[in-house]
């Protein structure tokens, strides 16, 4: 029996979508990135599997690997929300191979928030003064896209204290979290509070709340607010947290050096002269 490889997490307009850490593997096999001319090269061999082509990694672009699995889908699946009296919605999708495979959490804006919970974030609830922890000891790795910052749904500025697993933070100059309330640098208060070591931070000049969700919502009203990009430029957003997802994502779960060595590095920056930029504590 296969075993899911992972579970993605994201609140999308009152909507919770579950997925599987090989939809990451597939996009790694079929996305493509622009790639800029460069000379200078940094050239390693995945230590996941040596028997894959050597990965070439430009000073200015992520070359991406193929995955290992071909990758199965539940098209619908629904869980039940007793409490809320409502029909939760899922599309899984998961790679074909015996597990176990690792658990990951890819969540945005209100999920961010179920994401810095399970990474072990805890959180003081009003009228009380003993921190809550609701950790789950299960995933491997989390990306948080414009999660909530320090002073929101109980956060506190020791909350990220026992996060320790690796975890990128994404955020943009334009990130208010949709509501304009919130700071867009405060985002990035679980990167900034949490204890240094595998941890990771995407700023994106121009990126607001809803570019981490695609090029076009068309259905959504925060669309409207002011100040969004251009079709054109949220596309080159998009594509830069694709990158950079896609990046981390090979770097935890196959333990990829070429991977390893793109966070470490300006690259990314580089390619979006001077629009994204990766930094790591």
């Amino acid at each position: 029996m296969t075993k899911l490889t992972g579970i993605l997490t994201s609140i999308v307009l009152g909507s919770i979508l579950l997925t599987a850490c090989a939809e990451a593997t597939r996009t790694v096999a079929t996305t493509s990135v622009p790639t800029l001319n460069s000379t200078a090269t940094i050239s390693t061999t995945s230590t996941a599997n040596p028997n894959l082509p050597t990965t070439t990694l430009s000073t200015t672009a992520y070359k991406l690997m193929p995955g290992s699995f071909k990758v199965s889908v539940i098209d619908e699946i629904s869980l039940n929300d007793t409490f809320r009296n409502k029909s939760i919605p899922l599309k899984i999708y998961y790679p074909q191979g015996d597990g176990q495979f690792p658990v990951i959490i890819f969540s945005h804006g209100g999920g961010g928030f179920t994401g810095n919970l399970l990474s072990g974030a805890t959180v003081t609830v009003p009228g009380t003064t003993t921190p809550q922890a609701y950790e789950d000891k299960h995933p491997l790795a989390f990306l948080l896209l414009s999660p909530p910052a320090d002073g929101t749904r109980g956060l506190t500025p020791n909350s990220w204290s026992g996060v320790t697993r690796p975890t990128m933070t994404m955020t943009g100059s334009k990130d208010d979290g949709g509501n304009g309330e919130q700071n867009p640098d405060a985002k990035l208060d679980g990167y900034n509070l949490a204890p240094a070591g595998n941890k990771y931070s995407v700023f994106i000049q121009g990126a607001y709340h809803l570019s981490f969700l695609g090029a076009s919502i068309p259905t959504s009203p925060l669309l409207a607010q002011s100040g969004k990009p251009e079709p054109g430029e949220q596309k080159k957003i998009f594509d830069y947290i694709k990158t950079a997802s896609l990046a981390f994502w090979d770097s935890y779960l196959k333990q990829d050096n070429g991977a390893q060595a793109y966070l470490k590095s300006s690259s990314l920056e580089q390619y979006s002269q001077n629009v994204a930029k990766i930094t790591k504590r």
